[in-house]
């Protein structure tokens, strides 16, 4: 192995250990632990999707901060936060039980299908235009997204939707119990 091809399989294997990524790691842990916690212990499971939730504003800060960004770890943090959130979807079904209206059964179900959905759809698309970031819309989206999207949710409009996909899961876990 030439010192060039030892240089970029270090870079890669680095990219692992990268802080952000450790803290995407420790968020699909808690993923684990909280779907432990159902359906008898609800508020320890809320305590971790909260966890969960205040991590994934750690992680993008330390990825800049410490200039870890990398296409890997966007990937990790979507499916961290896909799981976190496909997980809270999975314990209003389960929390509800049979008092579970169709509703709330269908969001269950469409919210987090459609989550997976956008976020294969985004990664192509991204591909596609040469890897530039999924959360950098092009002129051609809809109006909506291109607001939502802006500054990368940095904006009242993409506060009220974060707010909202994870807010609303454990807002109905919450009266569930």
């Amino acid at each position: 192995m030439t010192n060039k091809e030892a240089k970029q399989f270090r870079t890669k294997r680095d990219i692992i250990f990268y802080v952000p990524n450790l803290i995407g790691y420790l968020r699909m842990c808690l993923c684990v632990c909280a779907s432990f916690c159902l359906p008898r212990y609800g508020w320890s499971f809320i305590a971790i999707l909260l966890i969960c939730a205040f991590t994934d504003l750690i992680d993008g800060i330390a990825a800049r901060k410490l200039n870890q960004c990398s296409h890997y770890g966007e990937l990790l943090d979507i499916i961290a936060d896909n799981a976190c959130r496909t997980l809270s979807w999975i314990a209003v079904f389960v929390i509800a039980g049979e008092r579970i209206t169709y509703l709330d059964a269908t969001m269950c179900v469409i919210i987090p299908t459609t989550e997976w959905v956008s976020m294969l759809a985004t990664q192509i698309e991204a591909v596609n235009r040469n890897k530039k970031h999924w959360k950098r819309t092009n002129d051609n989206a809809p109006w909506l997204l291109q607001k939502i999207f802006k500054n990368g949710f940095k904006n009242p409009l993409g506060s009220l939707t974060i707010a909202g996909i994870f807010g609303l899961p454990l807002a109905k876990v919450t009266s569930a119990q």
